[in-house]
């Protein structure tokens, strides 16, 4: 039942992402045709409405979300790196839903929330901050200049002292 599936994944990852965001959110997992048809470089998209602002939905890649899935349906001790990026994907595009339109700040939040993110989705605390620390110390640093900025750093401007944050070393 591919389909039963599908929505189900839908439904937990709209839930997950709706405790990151605090209200309900919707989140589509790209189809198989839609993926065909898929030029966009982005791994989720969050779309705009009228008045400038995020709406409360997005759009991630068949990738990310069989990523997820497989991150869901997993012990949570040893994710692959695209398990990896694929809960950090969730999380930064909650942080659009939630109304953060930079994307270096998008990106600075969302790695706070990382651990979060991957308790949502049934890691526990200690699989949670080691998935966030590798976020923080291998993928964050490659990521394109947009994406990262000074301000995201322990004690800087973005740093909302979360007890998850990824540069506190886990207990």
């Amino acid at each position: 039942m591919p389909g039963v599936r599908h929505a189900r994944l839908e439904h937990d990852l709209a839930r997950a992402a709706g405790a990151l965001v605090g209200a309900p959110v919707d989140v589509h997992c790209q189809s198989v045709g839609e993926a065909l048809v898929d030029t966009d470089g982005h791994l989720g998209f969050v779309p705009y409405g009228p008045d400038g602002r995020p709406e409360r939905r997005t759009a991630i890649k068949r990738e990310q979300c069989d990523d997820l899935a497989a991150f869901r349906g997993s012990d949570h001790a040893n994710p692959s790196e695209a398990e990896v990026e694929a809960v950090h994907v969730l999380s930064h595009e909650a942080r659009h839903m939630a109304g953060v339109t930079d994307e270096a700040q998008a990106e600075c939040q969302a790695m706070q929330r990382d651990a979060a993110a991957a308790r949502a989705l049934g890691a526990d605390a200690a699989a949670a901050r080691r998935l966030a620390r590798y976020y923080w110390l291998v993928l964050y640093p490659n990521m394109p200049d947009g994406y990262r900025g000074a301000a995201c750093a322990p004690g800087a401007a973005w740093d909302e002292h979360l007890p998850d944050a990824p540069w506190d070393p886990p207990a």
